[in-house]
């Protein structure tokens, strides 16, 4: 609203100052904005490395010319980012700090909580050096041609929500509430440790932590729908806000209300635990069950076509013209999408260990990494020397992180 009412009166202040300006003043003010404009249009041109969306050929352009952006809110965009960011990831939460303590688990989940709010802002900058740069593959595409699209579609291939989250926080908070004596209450916490008693098992912590915050694949999406771009920080900030106090209340309650006891989902604790509204639990427990299985067709929806963009596109895919042809191989390239999730769910059916992969693995690298060698490639040698030190430690520390995580994964 500040913003609002500051512009108009921003506008006719400018137009009053105008109006008292010579002739020559005028002219000598189009010529310098002719020339920055131009020095922006440079800098832009060498910022892309040759590389522009409008290289990209075939289903891409079609699929550009069926969207429609530009029409979100600032509520509707902030209602899908937490909506993307809130997800099932939030039952493992409480087992991270079980892991890790409060001391460790906190200021994990705060790095994670800064630094992809950080980077969701670096994809907006590296965004606005194309307008028409729509996806996360776009963006790969922009920052390292055609091999970081295809790097980014085969993410998308392995990688494999408010409502469900805000009524879990809250019959959560609810039944510990309500139960007198523990386990399972508030007013009779368990034991509960400041760091963590198994060193052995933290690196599973962090992808735990981290999967809470892997919305950065569709958030070029999100920016390029809303009404007013102007608005797109302010609207992270309030997801992330929003997306932070469910996270909280979730930690804070299931940690202190089953301690040591906390199994790999909260969701387990509650119905397993007498003295509970079974009515209340119940409801929660089939929203979760539904959540993913309505989400499932539209998840794979981006999948499935990067799969079949970048095939089509290689120099085998180039063969197949026929559109029956076409249309066989989209069916078994989208089979073959549904089969890695069912055999990843086989390979992985804890879900700790599922979660913790998705978090120290994908989690890190959509949301953290691959933002920040974007932002390094496209930009890095205009930034300050603060600038570059912050990307560069964030990225270290993730890399690290993500690592231990990945492979204690394969370890447990």
């Amino acid at each position: 609203m500040l913003l609002r009412s500051w512009i108009p009166s921003l506008l006719r202040s400018q137009k009053y100052h105008d109006s008292n300006n010579d002739n020559s003043n005028s002219r000598a003010a189009d010529n310098n904005d002719s020339r920055q404009n131009a020095d922006l249009e440079n800098e832009s041109t060498r910022l892309l490395n040759q590389h522009t969306t409008s290289d990209l050929e075939g289903s891409t352009k079609d699929y550009r010319n069926l969207m429609s952006l530009g029409k979100s809110s600032i509520k509707q965009t902030i209602f899908n980012a937490v909506n993307i960011l809130v997800g099932i990831s939030i039952l493992a939460l409480p087992l991270a700090f079980k892991y890790s303590g409060w001391i460790i688990g906190f200021s994990i989940f705060f790095f994670c909580l800064i630094s992809t709010n950080y980077t969701a802002k670096l994809l907006k900058k590296c965004l606005d050096t194309d307008p028409e740069c729509l996806t996360y593959a776009d963006l790969a595409y922009l920052a390292y041609g055609q091999k970081g699209k295809i790097f980014a579609g085969l993410i998308f291939l392995l990688d494999l929500r408010i409502l469900t989250a805000s009524s879990l926080a809250l019959v959560l908070l609810f039944d510990g509430l309500t139960k007198f004596d523990s386990p399972g209450s508030l007013w009779q916490p368990m034991n509960t440790h400041l760091f963590p008693p198994n060193l052995m098992v933290l690196p599973l912590s962090f992808g735990l932590i981290d999967s809470a915050f892997s919305g950065h694949a569709v958030f070029p999406s999100l920016y390029r729908d809303m009404a007013n771009h102007l608005y797109f920080k302010k609207t992270v900030n309030f997801s992330y806000l929003i997306s932070g106090i469910i996270y909280i209340t979730v930690i804070v309650c299931g940690y202190l209300m089953f301690g040591s006891e906390t199994m790999d989902e909260i969701t387990q604790n509650i119905m397993s635990t007498e003295g509970y509204s079974l009515f209340l639990n119940s409801i929660v427990v089939w929203l979760i069950v539904i959540n993913p299985l309505a989400k499932y067709p539209l998840t794979l929806t981006p999948i499935n076509l990067i799969t079949e963009e970048t095939f089509f596109q290689t120099k085998i895919g180039s063969f197949f013209k026929s559109k029956i042809v076409k249309f066989l191989f989209i069916i078994l390239s989208r089979s073959l999408v549904s089969f890695i999730i069912i055999g990843t769910a086989i390979i992985f059916p804890g879900f700790d260990r599922a979660m913790s992969l998705l978090g120290s693995f994908f989690s890190f690298l959509i949301s953290i990494i691959c933002p920040l060698l974007f932002h390094l490639k496209m930009f890095g040698r205009y930034l300050s020397k603060k600038e570059l030190i912050l990307d560069l430690s964030i990225l270290v520390v993730s890399s690290i992180m993500a690592t231990l995580g990945t492979i204690w994964t394969f370890l447990a």
